[in-house]
């Protein structure tokens, strides 16, 4: 029998704990769950692995420089890009409000918005949504 796609996997609800100072272990009230912090991560697929390989490729600089001769740079991004990039692909939903209340991140926002929103994230926020990511997307723990 040939190889047949199945179903895309649903995006999961996680939940933020640390940030929220949640103790799973402590008793929970019916319906607490409203009053958590979370994200809504999907599954990457191929497009995101491109998107990905975009910026994980190193950028060469090849140049003359006087009495040295021919040099060579090597720039590779940075990991807080590449996690920006990572998550910017694949955030469903977040309840993360900014500082006027509204929604930190919001549907259909541009890479650039979505960079000055995750600036605005403590690094234990952004560290912990990152966590979540790789939780959904293990291919990209290494």
């Amino acid at each position: 029998m040939p190889f047949q796609l199945q179903a895309k996997p649903k995006p999961e609800k996680r939940f933020l704990d640390r940030l929220d100072g949640f103790d799973p272990a402590a008793p929970q009230e019916k319906g607490a769950d409203k009053d958590r912090t979370f994200v809504v991560i999907r599954h990457a697929d191929g497009n995101d692995e491109l998107a990905v390989e975009q910026i994980v490729t190193a950028t060469e600089f090849l140049y003359e420089m006087g009495d040295v001769g021919p040099v060579r740079e090597r720039h590779l991004p940075s990991q807080y890009m590449l996690y920006a990039r990572r998550t910017f692909l694949v955030l469903v939903e977040c309840n993360i409000l900014g500082e006027t209340g509204d929604p930190l991140f919001a549907k259909g926002m541009g890479w650039q918005d979505f960079l000055g929103a995750w600036a605005q994230l403590p690094a234990q926020a952004r560290g912990e949504i990152v966590a979540q990511v790789i939780a959904v997307n293990p291919h990209w723990g290494n």
